[in-house]
């Protein structure tokens, strides 16, 4: 057998037994019984609650692991729509953007400013308002002509009733001088 010394832990001694006279055999040992069977029903308590905590807790666990899936899908779906939303707007933006080109090609072959304000001085100059339309001419060209046929029909029947008109229409009128020329 090996020394006390050499090995690494020291020998340890229970301690003494009581005395005899100290001991009541049945007493003891019954106090004792109940004792331990005190203790180990307290500890089987205290299991039974650190057991239940232990599956509240579990559930608790399995809970928001659960409702930390649910959030991780919601999210995940915002996010895709999102996406989808966020493309759509590139995709908007993208046409406007070809819109604007275009008018801005379109605006190239536009008026400048200058040439507006060029064409308004001629257009002032000529005054195209006082211009007779095609309308009014016809109509005026009508209204002289029946004054004119109106003129000359009260012409004719004033020279039916008075002969002396007649013969001094075909007078030559007198120029300026008096000579009768033109």
């Amino acid at each position: 057998m090996e020394s006390p010394e050499s090995t690494p832990f020291p020998k340890q001694s229970l301690p003494p037994p009581p005395p005899a006279h100290m001991q009541a055999p049945a007493a003891q040992s019954k106090d004792a019984v109940e004792h331990i069977t005190k203790a180990d029903a307290d500890i089987l308590r205290q299991l039974r609650v650190l057991e239940d905590r232990y599956v509240n807790l579990r559930r608790k666990a399995q809970l928001t692991d659960e409702n930390l899936l649910s959030q991780e899908q919601h999210v995940q779906k915002e996010i895709r729509s999102l996406t989808d939303e966020l493309t759509e707007i590139r995709r908007q933006l993208a046409s406007v953007k070809q819109g604007l080109l275009s008018v801005e090609g379109e605006l190239g072959h536009c008026a400048t400013i200058y040439d507006i304000k060029t064409i308004e001085k001629y257009l002032q100059y000529w005054e195209p308002l006082g211009f007779v339309t095609q309308t009014e001419l016809s109509r005026r060209r009508n209204e002289i002509s029946r004054a004119a046929s109106s003129r000359d029909e009260k012409f004719l029947k004033q020279e039916e009733t008075d002969p002396r008109l007649s013969r001094n229409l075909l007078k030559e009128p007198a120029g300026r001088d008096g000579s009768g020329a033109r």
